[in-house]
């Protein structure tokens, strides 16, 4: 097991506070991350990471190599797409362009996506063994490899949630895990009947509930012919990551974060101004993001904040920058954007 220092456990906190609920992935990349630097012969780290459409599994990788690099490291990035790969030649083409990049992220997006001889071809690439490495051969990677994919959807779930859960389908199993467990999302209550798996897992701690899903997901994995070969799931071992649908609380903070971080930063660049929120206007935002019983945020995750909620915000702002940008009186005050329900968003300064 890695020891941090106090530097590298600082920024390790630095990188928690970026992003909201993920703290376990987080760690299991930087983790990673810190391994292939450390360990001259490491071939490649590896963590596996699940979770619904939507909720920021690449943006978070995008979130930790930016800090590394802005901290000084080199942390190249880049990203597969199971999709686009349409033979085991062109993965190794893939492979083989990044394979002197340097200790970074290489992630496979939608790994579940890849065809059978390909996705077996990685994983024995990705047991280590020069020897083992099958259709590929001894392509080296110095680096973390994320492997990515969605279960847990967005779009199916609309359509499948009257029919109810099938054990034999993948796609459900987080959606009817964080229905079962997260209060908040009262939107499908009267619609569906709990799998019965989880409510004998209401007994369990938290902890030991996302173990046995973990171990709920490996089978499943294998029922939908993604084998994680022997080796490979020793190496992933802890670093095997589920992610949630977000509660509402964690909803509530990154809409705070948005606002601050998109418009209310963009004042303060453009106009060197401060503008701030009202509670109203904060909560008018969060119930957009949130939808009726949370159906908005389970459906869309994080994703309906910049797509939707914000847009409408950031116009408004992008409009008072506008009207401001040449008064030469703007700079230093302090701005609150409030929500009146019939003439909609009101610029009010604060008296310093």
């Amino acid at each position: 097991m890695i020891e941090y220092s106090s530097s590298e456990m600082a920024f390790l906190q630095k990188l928690k506070r970026q992003v909201i609920g993920q703290d376990d992935f987080i760690e299991a990349v930087y983790l990673g991350w810190l391994r292939s630097v450390r360990d001259k012969a490491c071939l490649s780290e590896v963590i596996f990471v699940t979770g619904p459409h939507g909720i920021g599994k690449l943006f978070t990788l995008g979130v930790i190599r930016a800090l590394l690099e802005a901290d000084g490291f080199s942390c190249p990035m880049t990203t597969i797409r199971g999709e686009e790969i349409q033979s085991t030649a062109d993965l190794r083409t893939e492979l083989g362009e990044r394979a002197n990049a340097g200790p970074g992220i290489l992630a496979i997006e939608n790994f579940d996506m890849l065809a059978h001889e390909n996705r077996s071809a990685l994983l024995d690439w990705l047991s280590g063994n020069p020897t083992d490495m099958g259709l590929l051969g001894p392509v080296k990677f110095r680096g973390l490899v994320v492997l990515i994919a969605h279960i847990g959807t967005a779009s199916g779930f609309a359509s499948r949630r009257q029919i109810g859960p099938s054990e034999s389908e993948l796609g459900y199993i987080i959606d009817e895990f964080d229905l079962c467990f997260i209060a908040d999302y009262g939107f499908a209550a009267n619609n569906r009947s709990p799998d019965s798996r989880f409510i004998l897992w209401r007994e369990l701690s938290p902890p030991n509930r996302i173990r046995a899903l973990r171990q709920c997901l490996r089978q499943a994995l294998v029922d939908d012919g993604i084998y994680l070969t022997p080796k490979i799931a020793e190496r992933t071992g802890v670093a095997f990551i589920t992610l949630h649908h977000p509660t509402f609380a964690q909803m509530g903070e990154a809409t705070r974060r948005a606002l601050e971080d998109g418009p209310a930063a963009e004042v303060s660049r453009r106009l060197r101004a401060r503008l701030t929120f009202s509670p109203a206007y904060h909560n008018a935002i969060l119930k957009q993001a949130w939808g009726l019983g949370g159906e908005e945020a389970f459906l869309r995750g994080y994703r309906t904040l910049a797509k939707n909620c914000l847009a409408e915000t950031s116009q408004t702002v992008r409009s008072f920058i506008q009207r401001n940008e040449n008064n030469p009186h703007i700079a230093e005050t302090h701005w609150r954007l409030d929500k009146d329900s019939e003439r909609g968003p009101i610029f009010a300064e604060i008296p310093s």
